[in-house]
């Protein structure tokens, strides 16, 4: 019985305990909701029925990203978000963002609903896409459930790409195997993250005008400058280089737009001149005309050449008048006039430098002029050309006149009018095709970089002058001097009596030969004449010698032939041998002997 009292009695008690909790725990939901203090109870029963109560306050989450700025300048930004739960207990939350012009995934899906252990840390990859005037951008992190209410990270978004210059190009033209450097700028306000670039991030319109060797990277303000090696190739035209897109990032991840370059012109093509290196004017100056005081001036030449002081009278186009070697002119093709010209005194109008081309009727046609006034000149000598280009017209002097009178003097030298062609050939090739220019009298030696001297240049010679340049003809003259006999005079002689005979050689280089011996000729009868004297003199182009013949004991006719290679021009080339008509010399000049005998016949006979 006591045993029962006792059961019933501890029965009692416990539910009194059990009755105590359950309103105490009302208590605490009550405060939790009503009260505004967040807290989560934990209980627990010992052995002894005995309750323990401990509570815990709810501790907001922390946020942190990687990154405080995301470029998305077309394209996606990636955070990483990392969330720290600081509670003793797990906590479930999503996650969104404010910016309803963007989607986004977090770690690669879109849902949004997550748990965060006690203490404990989680990270999450957060894409946005889409686009949006924004710069910055809110990720929501809302626990559910009655701990707290959301939290936010802020992040900025940057919109800009970087923006990359192509500077203008710093040569006009481009050569083969030619170099420059050509400058990319790229800056952004974040600053750029690419510090070099590889030529791979190029692309070249046509590698057969240019090339990238390499690419150096500077640092300058907000960026980088990107110096690119470029080089021309052997093909012509105009050329582009573009960087690719996404090769140049900026800090915060943006990534660059491709940007084409403007045109580099590659151009190969190189003004050749062939002179043919020959006056084609008379350079007797004999055979010009001076009016006034125009003159030869030995004291005023270039090199060597014919100058001249040029004067007008009292008459305006007065001046120097040269002819032109027509047997030199040839039609439909260009010549180039070219003087060296040095100012004198007393020059105040125009000196004129032109041929002037006449039609059928001898009337002017063409005037090809260089006009030379006093500014154009100084005290050393200046060159002055034209290239003409010849017709069916006559071209029949040079002419160096005033437009005023009394002018002068005015010094000239090195007076030219020469045939000219133009070719365009490509730099770094060979020159190919070469004109073949003739000549009466000489043999073609080829093209040189000089007039006299210089480098050969052939068909496979390598173009490796940039510039427009002149190859000058060389020649040889190949035309023997000719020589020619007047008449004796008288046309006979007597036993010891003399007559003369001329012999004139001429050539188109000019003889060199000034005197000549008997033995440079052979008689054909010796006996009816001998040489006996000779002697020479300049004409115009050679010499002229006169033979002294004295008549012999033989009465007989006798020619008299120069020897070949007796005369030689300048350039080496000797005679053929010529032979003059005849002359009779008359040995006997006494009668025959008359006898007459006794019956009276008469009888002749030589004594």
């Amino acid at each position: 019985m006591k045993k029962v009292l006792c059961f019933f009695n501890d029965f009692f008690i416990g539910l009194k305990r059990n009755i105590i909790f359950n309103l105490f725990l009302l208590v605490l939901i009550g405060i939790s909701f009503f009260g505004g203090t967040k807290v989560k109870a934990y209980y627990s029963f010992n052995r002894n029925q005995s309750v323990s109560f401990t509570t815990a306050t709810y501790t907001a989450l922390s946020l942190t990203t990687d990154r405080s700025t995301y470029g998305m300048c077309n394209r996606d930004a990636t955070v990483t978000l990392t969330i720290n739960n600081p509670n003793i207990y797990n906590v479930n939350y999503t996650i969104s963002i404010n910016d309803s012009k963007l989607t986004y995934t977090v770690d690669g899906s879109s849902g949004s609903s997550y748990t965060i252990t006690k203490n404990g840390t989680k990270t999450h990859t957060i894409v946005l896409k889409g686009t949006t005037t924004n710069t910055s951008v809110s990720i929501i992190v809302t626990p559910t459930g009655a701990y707290s209410s959301s939290h936010s990270k802020s992040i900025n978004l940057d919109l800009v790409c970087p923006v990359c210059t192509w500077e203008t190009p710093s040569v006009s033209k481009l050569m083969k195997d030619q170099t420059f450097t050509y400058n990319l700028t790229c800056t952004d306000a974040s600053g750029i993250a690419t510090s070099t670039l590889a030529s791979t991030a190029f692309t070249v319109s046509n590698s057969n005008m240019i090339s990238i060797e390499g690419v150096t990277a500077t640092k300058v303000t907000n960026g980088y400058k990107y110096g690119l090696t470029v080089k021309g190739g052997s093909t012509n035209g105009n050329a582009t280089i573009s960087v690719k897109a996404g090769s140049v990032a900026d800090n915060n991840g943006n990534k660059s737009a491709s940007v084409t370059s403007s045109n580099i012109n590659v151009n190969n093509n190189v003004t050749v001149n062939f002179d043919h290196n020959y006056n084609i004017l008379n350079e007797n100056t004999s055979k010009w005309t001076f009016h006034g005081q125009s003159k030869v001036d030995s004291s005023n030449q270039y090199n060597g050449r014919t100058g001249v002081a040029v004067y007008s009278n009292a008459y305006q186009y007065t001046g120097i008048k040269i002819p032109i070697l027509s047997t030199n002119y040839h039609q439909n093709v260009t010549y180039l006039l070219s003087g060296r010209f040095k100012k004198g005194a007393n020059f105040t109008g125009t000196l004129k430098y032109y041929t002037p081309a006449y039609d059928s009727s001898n009337t002017v046609v063409n005037w090809n002029v260089i006009g030379i006034t006093a500014s154009n000149l100084s005290s050393t000598w200046k060159l002055f050309q034209l290239k003409i280009s010849s017709s069916t017209y006559s071209i029949p002097s040079l002419l160096l006149l005033y437009d005023t009178a009394n002018q002068g003097p005015t010094y000239i030298s090195d007076i030219k009018l020469r045939e000219y062609a133009t070719d365009t050939k490509q730099y770094k090739t060979a020159y190919g095709t070469l004109p073949t220019p003739t000549r009466t009298g000489y043999r073609f030696n080829g093209w040189y970089t000089s007039e006299t001297g210089g480098t050969v240049v052939n068909n496979t010679t390598i173009v490796s002058n940039s510039n427009a340049h002149t190859l000058y003809a060389h020649w040889s003259d190949v035309e023997a001097p000719t020589c020619s006999f007047g008449s004796f005079s008288p046309t006979s002689t007597m036993k010891g009596s003399t007559a003369t005979i001329t012999l004139t050689c001429t050539d188109n280089v000019g003889v060199v030969t000034n005197t000549l011996t008997s033995s440079s000729f052979t008689i054909s009868n010796t006996s009816a004449i001998s040489i006996s004297s000779i002697t020479s003199s300049a004409v115009s182009g050679g010499y002229k010698y006169v033979l002294t013949v004295t008549g012999g004991n033989g009465n007989a006719t006798s020619t008299i032939t120069l020897k070949a290679s007796s005369v030689k021009d300048a350039a080496g080339n000797s005679n053929a041998a010529v032979t003059s008509a005849s002359i009779t010399n008359i040995a006997d000049q006494t009668g025959p002997e008359v006898s007459f005998s006794p019956n009276g016949n008469v009888a002749f006979s030589k004594s």
